[in-house]
């Protein structure tokens, strides 16, 4: 390779790598220390876009195939951009989906502990009522029980008065 051919690439480099220096600076500015994003891919199209204008003005295939492979990387690390950023959303999606299901295993947990504890609660009330029936028709039969030995003690009384009487009755129709 002969000099007079080196020198011009070598100067279209240089400068390029120099004139790259504030656009690069800036491309890291906007993404603010992240993975290369929009800025830098405008900054490396730029770069290839100059360096493929220079070769073809210098009638220099090297410099236009060096362009060519920029262009290609550029165009990979922008399609590698784009998964990252559809992985991304992918995950956001996936996340916002599991906190989903979550909430709703929560809402379901609740809801059933709620239904069991309601359960639990009618369970009890239904023993109270049982238990108060049962209690109010043990107290029915005590009463009737009482009642029935009142009216038999009122029945013996009774009884044992006509009897008296009866035999006042007698004692006298004796004398």
């Amino acid at each position: 390779m002969s000099l007079v051919r080196l020198l011009p690439r070598v100067a279209v480099d240089a400068s390029l790598r120099v004139a790259r220096i504030p656009w690069s600076t800036a491309a890291r500015v906007v993404r603010r220390g992240e993975d290369p994003g929009a800025a830098d891919l405008a900054v490396d199209r730029l770069d290839a876009t100059v360096r493929d204008v220079a070769g073809r003005l210098m009638g220099d295939g090297a410099i236009r195939e060096d362009a060519a492979r920029r262009r290609e990387a550029a165009d990979e690390r922008e399609r590698a951009l784009r998964l990252r950023s559809t992985a991304e959303e992918v995950r956001e999606e996936a996340q916002a989906e599991r906190e989903e299901k979550t909430q709703r295993a929560r809402r379901a947990e609740a809801q059933r502990k709620d239904a069991a504890r309601e359960a639990e609660q009618r369970a009890k009330e239904a023993a109270k009522a049982r238990d108060r029936e049962a209690r109010l028709s043990e107290l029915e039969d005590r009463d009737k029980a009482l009642r029935e030995r009142e009216d038999a003690l009122r029945t013996e009384d009774e009884a044992a008065r006509l009897q008296q009487a009866a035999a006042g009755v007698k004692e006298r129709r004796k004398r």
